[in-house]
């Protein structure tokens, strides 16, 4: 009996010789795609694109002179305005409601040959590009500018788009920065003004305390006295807060937590002292004024009055200088971003990019050519040699091409 024939498989210099075969159908088919490719390249309308780069400005108040020192002393203040940063400044531009005036005022659901905004949108979105330009170094660096660009079959209407989107995007961070500041100015303002009613209620009480009982010369005692108790009290504030800080981080038994404690108590202690018994002479003819527990009602008075007119006039101290700023941020124009790059006018098209749109099309064309050759140099071979699965791919070309059930 004769053995079963095992089958062949395909050999390479079959599919080389396929190739040299069909070199002319790979040659005509390359020539016609690239051909085809370079037409539609020339044929594509150019585009055109204007760029424009934008940064914020950095907060700065206006300068108070000696105002500032003032109350440099009571507290530290911050005198430069909140604006919005450059963050911020990304969010309007890709907000709806920018693109939505962009698309209203260029008419661009005509220009695009939309009937839907959503649509209008996407296209709009397609042709503007927002980059944000980042400091250098590692890791994640702040936002230092941005760069916007708008692609448009047009390059004067390119232009206008990104002058317009740099505009309106200037006007909504000015309407925001001002509302800010004028927040923020009424808040002051508010508390300017309390103050302002509370000092001369203070004065006038203590006049009128003064000329009902005639003018007591206990200033120069009770300040001293009034200014070691403020003292005190200013420093057992700070060590309240230290400790409540520690307590947070250490352990109850901290040597350091438990030394802060002690302190505390002694200038409670002090400040009682001073409460209840006085201070000592200063001279032979003159002594300071007695503690709290033994002044006279009528010194008592006095002592109060006078210590309203003060912590009165510290608040005035402190919170005037703020007013100024806030009033000078609230009626002085000032800018709000600041171009770095206006939007210009564009000379040289930005797209279609011919060569790439000829070079694709030549390898792709390529590619499509060869892959068709080799196929049929196996499909054939399959034939000659392998016959069984010569017949699969027969059935997998009818199935495929069978458009009827």
């Amino acid at each position: 009996m004769n053995q079963p024939q095992e089958p062949k498989s395909i050999n390479l210099l079959d599919l080389l010789l396929s190739l040299v075969k069909q070199k002319w159908f790979i040659i005509r088919t390359v020539f016609f795609v690239t051909l085809i490719a370079l037409v539609v390249s020339l044929l594509w309308p150019p585009t055109y694109k204007s760029d424009s780069i934008v940064m914020p400005v950095k907060a700065s108040g206006p300068s108070l002179g000696g105002l500032a020192g003032l109350a440099g002393n009571l507290m530290p203040l911050s005198f430069s305005g909140e604006s919005i940063n450059t963050e911020a400044l990304s969010i309007i531009l890709n907000s709806r409601t920018v693109r939505e005036r962009i698309i209203e005022e260029f008419d661009l659901m005509e220009v695009y040959g939309h009937t839907v905004i959503e649509q209008t949108l996407r296209t709009l979105d397609n042709n503007t590009r927002i980059n944000l330009v980042r400091e250098g170094g590692f890791g994640f660096n702040p936002i230092t500018a941005i760069q916007l660009s708008v692609v448009d079959r047009e390059p004067e209407r390119a232009q206008a788009m990104t002058a317009f989107y740099i505009s309106f995007l200037d006007s909504v961070v000015t309407r925001l920065n001002d509302a800010n500041t004028f927040e923020r100015f009424q808040v002051i303002e508010k508390r300017y003004h309390q103050n302002l009613r509370e000092l001369e209620e203070a004065e006038l009480r203590f006049k009128a305390f003064q000329q009902e009982h005639g003018i007591i010369d206990i200033e120069r005692q009770s300040s001293v006295l009034v200014q070691s108790m403020a003292g005190i009290a200013a420093q057992i504030m700070e060590l309240d807060i230290e400790i409540n800080l520690m307590r947070t981080r250490v352990e109850p038994g901290n040597p350091e937590l438990n030394n802060m404690i002690r302190a505390r108590a002694e200038l409670e202690r002090a400040l009682q002292d001073l409460n209840t018994r006085g201070d000592r002479e200063i001279s032979e003819s003159a002594r300071f004024l007695p503690g709290f527990a033994d002044v006279p009602d009528l010194a008592l008075q006095y002592m109060r009055l006078y210590r309203d007119v003060v912590i009165q006039g510290k608040i005035y101290e402190t919170i005037f200088p703020q007013y100024v700023q806030q009033q000078m941020l609230v009626e002085s124009p000032r800018r709000n971003i600041q171009i770095i790059d206006v939007a210009h006018l564009p000379t040289y098209k930005d797209g279609p990019k011919r060569a790439f749109i000829v070079i694709g099309g030549f390898f792709f064309s390529l590619f499509i050519s060869l892959f068709i050759v080799l196929f049929r140099g196996y499909y054939q071979g399959l034939e000659k040699h392998n016959r069984e699965d010569y017949e699969r791919m027969t059935q997998i070309k009818e199935e495929l091409f069978r458009f009827r059930k």
